[in-house]
């Protein structure tokens, strides 16, 4: 089973990369993410933060915290896999190759987690296991001390260490908490940089200034100008004309999108701790963590080249997300282990386990 799932997600993400073409005659600068906040350097800052300023709250790590895992039904089985994957390539043979990868994909995933990935991708809400009311007061805590700080102050792991301490330390009520907090704002696409709880966020995309709305109208330049088919409408009827002058386009990018670099890395390190722990049995669970998150950012990103903008622009972003597979991961480890990181000139050294 191990070898199965991440055969999986390595089978997706190198499809994903035959498909990319390098970015043609661009400078590094240009499609490289932005790394500050990212990777096991974010992992290791975010749990080492949270040990040193709340000695008291101890970690627990528990699955049940999400509800969707709480009320599991049935076994997951290797043969239970491969049935569904031949209903799904046999279902979805004339549908794009992204849209059956995606698919294939979940088919081979058990239940909670299939069902995790799909709340991920629509941005909805992933409902804990507490009360309505309890969540309420959480969501609203934490929603109140987001708006309560200075615009552009907050730094990812502070966040996340916020919502550790309102969750008293459960690692999956606080992730699905600030998931559920931070993509609120999700439909709202032209504005959600601007008078949302990411205003109060750090820079992740070194580019804010850039953000111009998901979608804009751009005036073209002379030289870019052409001549089409267009249908006016006049006095409610439709009127083709030929060889009209086009003198703006509609471009959509993604540059300084604050919010979905947010958003999505809460995303997929959820999705990385959820997998990891579900597995927790199998040798290789933070392996498959890691991997599945990574996969499915690269899923993600498929099925939306269209809007994701330039290819520098999309590149910058699907390697974004795919970093936060083991930023996941390697807080899941760290967090599950019990074992500190220290830094001392520079470098990280393992400190003994508390």
């Amino acid at each position: 089973m191990t070898l199965k799932i991440t055969l999986l997600a390595c089978v997706i993400i190198f499809i994903a990369n035959a498909q990319t073409k390098p970015p043609e005659s661009q400078s590094v600068k240009e499609f490289e993410p932005t790394r500050i906040w990212t990777g096991k350097p974010y992992a290791d800052t975010l749990v080492e933060y949270f040990r040193r300023t709340h000695r008291d709250i101890p970690i627990v790590v528990d699955l049940n915290d999400i509800l969707e895992f709480s009320n599991q039904k049935g076994v997951y089985t290797l043969e239970t896999a491969r049935t569904q994957a031949r209903k799904t390539l046999e279902e979805t043979k004339n549908q794009p190759i992204s849209h059956r990868l995606t698919t294939l994909g979940r088919s081979l995933l058990p239940d909670p987690i299939t069902n995790l990935t799909m709340a991920l991708e629509d941005g909805t809400y992933i409902y804990p296991s507490e009360s309505a009311e309890t969540r309420n007061e959480k969501e609203k805590a934490l929603t109140d001390w987001i708006q309560s700080q200075p615009d552009h102050s907050i730094e990812p792991h502070i966040l996340m260490t916020k919502a550790l301490e309102i969750n008293n330390g459960r690692v999956f009520a606080a992730w699905t908490m600030a998931w559920n907090v931070i993509s609120q704002d999700w439909p709202a696409a032209a504005v959600r940089n601007y008078g949302t709880t990411v205003q109060k966020i750090v820079s992740l995309t070194g580019e804010r200034q850039l953000w111009q709305s998901a979608a804009h109208v751009v005036v073209l330049t002379e030289k870019d100008r052409t001549t089409g088919e267009a249908t006016i409408t006049r006095n409610g009827q439709d009127e083709v004309v030929k060889n009209q002058p086009r003198k703006v386009k509609l471009a959509i990018t993604k540059r300084g999108d604050e919010f979905s670099y947010l958003y999505h890395r809460i995303g997929v390190e959820l999705l990385a701790m959820a997998t990891a722990e579900y597995f927790n049995s199998l040798p290789s669970h933070k392996l498959i963590g890691s991997m599945l998150a990574k996969s499915g950012a690269v899923a993600e990103w498929l099925k939306f080249t269209d809007t994701a903008g330039i290819r520098p622009e999309r590149k910058k972003r699907v390697i974004n997300d795919i970093i936060a597979g083991t930023s996941g991961a390697r807080i899941y480890s760290l967090f599950k282990s019990g074992k500190k990181r220290v830094y001392i000139k520079r470098k990280l050294f393992p400190r003994i386990s508390i």
